[in-house]
């Protein structure tokens, strides 16, 4: 089963309202420290495809503090939904964001359980909605915006960094790689190519 990865236009638009988040300064080399996540205290802005939102609050729980970082203790995750692993990308996602969709999709019954309602839109909206804002992003999702022609789409770029933020080093190189690569033509329809980019890193298609 494949998905449709025009679909993903929809996708994301449960991650619109993620909270404030601390700012973490330290890149996530892959290893766990004993850093904390912070105190969840900043304001931050997202979006999802096309349209922007923003909103302010506390970081969730989980990881190492407030929000959710490269601290955290995940689960093996073992889980799938509509015939399809939702396992394949948890290696690119920030430990204490890891631990936190892992715990989410162990917990789904893979008789009744939705790909895009509960994989996407619940369990890595919410992981998502309390990681820490991480300056990574931000110099990622501008260096990306060049290509994508975006410098001036605020919501594409909450949106972008929104995504980048629940990623670990790896994770943001390979969202990188991806809006950067010429087939998937980001600067023609940006919204779409940052869903397949976020497909193509957190859900990978197992060859």
């Amino acid at each position: 089963m494949l998905i449709d990865k025009t679909k993903f236009l929809a996708l994301v638009a449960a991650i619109t309202t993620a909270s404030a988040a601390c700012i973490i300064v330290d890149d996530d080399d892959g290893v766990d420290d004993d850093g904390s996540g912070g105190d969840g205290a900043g304001d931050t802005s997202s979006s999802s495809s096309g349209s922007g939102s923003s909103s302010s609050g506390d970081g969730g729980a989980g990881g190492g503090g407030a929000c959710l970082d490269d601290t955290g203790s995940p689960a093996a995750c073992s889980s799938e939904c509509e015939a399809l692993t939702n396992c394949s990308g948890v290696g690119n996602l920030k430990e204490g964001v890891e631990e936190a969709y892992v715990d989410c999709v162990n917990a789904l019954d893979p008789m009744t359980c939705g790909f895009t309602d509960d994989v996407v839109n619940t369990c890595y909206a919410n992981a998502a909605q309390a990681s820490c804002v991480d300056a990574a992003s931000d110099q990622l999702c501008a260096s990306a915006s060049v290509t994508c022609e975006t410098e001036t789409n605020t919501a594409w770029m909450d949106q972008c960094k929104l995504i980048a933020d629940t990623l670990n080093v790896t994770g943001q190189a390979l969202l990188e790689q991806c809006l950067d690569d010429p087939a998937n033509n980001c600067a023609a329809d940006p919204d779409l190519a940052l869903d397949i980019c976020l497909l193509d890193v957190v859900f990978p298609i197992p060859q």
